[in-house]
Protein backbone atom coordinates (compact mmCIF):
# COMPACT_ATOMS: atom_id res chain seq x y z
CA UNK A 1 0.00 0.00 0.00
CA UNK A 2 2.72 2.21 1.15
CA UNK A 3 4.41 1.78 -2.35
CA UNK A 4 1.07 2.81 -4.26
CA UNK A 5 0.93 6.08 -2.23
CA UNK A 6 4.99 7.45 -3.21
CA UNK A 7 3.54 6.67 -6.84
CA UNK A 8 0.82 8.49 -6.89
CA UNK A 9 2.24 11.82 -4.71
CA UNK A 10 5.52 11.44 -7.33
CA UNK A 11 2.94 11.09 -10.29
CA UNK A 12 1.10 14.28 -8.93
CA UNK A 13 3.83 16.13 -8.10
CA UNK A 14 5.44 15.54 -12.23
CA UNK A 15 1.85 16.72 -13.42
CA UNK A 16 1.86 19.66 -11.10
CA UNK A 17 5.54 20.28 -12.33
CA UNK A 18 4.36 20.32 -15.85
CA UNK A 19 1.15 22.03 -15.53
CA UNK A 20 3.25 25.16 -13.68
CA UNK A 21 5.63 25.11 -16.47
CA UNK A 22 3.48 25.56 -18.97
CA UNK A 23 1.72 27.86 -17.18
CA UNK A 24 4.66 29.92 -16.67
CA UNK A 25 4.97 29.88 -20.15
CA UNK A 26 1.65 31.37 -21.27
CA UNK A 27 2.28 33.74 -18.60
CA UNK A 28 5.32 35.23 -19.88
CA UNK A 29 3.63 35.15 -23.47
CA UNK A 30 0.62 37.09 -22.69
CA UNK A 31 2.80 39.89 -20.51
CA UNK A 32 5.23 39.78 -23.70
CA UNK A 33 1.82 40.70 -26.22
CA UNK A 34 0.93 43.16 -23.28
CA UNK A 35 3.86 44.82 -22.91
CA UNK A 36 4.14 44.82 -27.01
CA UNK A 37 1.66 46.25 -27.83
CA UNK A 38 1.35 49.00 -25.55
CA UNK A 39 5.39 49.58 -26.36
CA UNK A 40 4.38 50.08 -29.83
CA UNK A 41 1.93 52.19 -29.46
CA UNK A 42 3.59 54.80 -27.67
CA UNK A 43 6.77 54.22 -30.02
CA UNK A 44 4.89 54.83 -32.92
CA UNK A 45 3.00 58.03 -31.20
CA UNK A 46 6.36 59.78 -31.50
CA UNK A 47 7.82 58.81 -33.86
CA UNK A 48 4.50 60.51 -35.61
CA UNK A 49 5.49 63.62 -33.19
CA UNK A 50 8.85 63.53 -34.64
CA UNK A 51 7.47 63.50 -37.92
CA UNK A 52 5.19 66.55 -37.16
CA UNK A 53 9.16 68.17 -36.82
CA UNK A 54 9.27 68.71 -40.69
CA UNK A 55 6.68 70.99 -41.04
CA UNK A 56 8.63 74.35 -41.76
CA UNK A 57 6.15 76.63 -41.36
CA UNK A 58 6.45 75.57 -37.24
CA UNK A 59 9.89 74.94 -37.10
CA UNK A 60 13.03 75.67 -38.66
CA UNK A 61 16.01 73.32 -39.25
CA UNK A 62 18.99 72.41 -41.28
CA UNK A 63 19.65 69.06 -43.44
CA UNK A 64 22.09 68.59 -40.87
CA UNK A 65 19.75 68.58 -38.11
CA UNK A 66 16.98 66.04 -40.15
CA UNK A 67 20.31 63.83 -41.11
CA UNK A 68 21.24 63.63 -37.23
CA UNK A 69 17.53 62.62 -36.23
CA UNK A 70 17.48 59.52 -38.89
CA UNK A 71 21.09 58.85 -38.32
CA UNK A 72 20.15 58.00 -34.55
CA UNK A 73 16.56 56.77 -35.22
CA UNK A 74 18.64 53.94 -37.68
CA UNK A 75 20.64 53.61 -34.98
CA UNK A 76 18.12 52.68 -32.22
CA UNK A 77 16.26 50.84 -34.65
CA UNK A 78 19.17 48.26 -35.74
CA UNK A 79 20.27 48.05 -32.13
CA UNK A 80 16.64 46.92 -31.22
CA UNK A 81 16.12 44.70 -33.88
CA UNK A 82 19.73 42.84 -32.99
CA UNK A 83 18.38 42.68 -29.64
CA UNK A 84 15.30 40.17 -31.18
CA UNK A 85 18.16 38.14 -33.53
CA UNK A 86 20.30 37.54 -29.78
CA UNK A 87 17.89 37.12 -27.40
CA UNK A 88 19.40 39.13 -25.07
CA UNK A 89 19.59 42.81 -23.95
CA UNK A 90 22.55 45.77 -24.08
CA UNK A 91 23.17 48.62 -21.58
CA UNK A 92 20.82 51.70 -22.32
CA UNK A 93 22.10 53.76 -24.82
CA UNK A 94 23.18 57.27 -24.59
CA UNK A 95 20.55 60.18 -24.90
CA UNK A 96 20.12 62.45 -28.47
CA UNK A 97 21.65 65.72 -28.57
CA UNK A 98 21.82 67.67 -32.00
CA UNK A 99 25.96 68.00 -32.25
CA UNK A 100 25.17 71.79 -33.08
CA UNK A 101 22.94 73.48 -31.10
CA UNK A 102 22.48 77.40 -31.15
Amino acid sequence: MYAAQVHIATSFSIILCLLTRDTMKKDKRAKFIELGEKRMANAIKSLRLIGNLADKNNYHYTQEDAAEIAKALKQELNDTLAKFKSSGSSPEGSRFRFSNTK
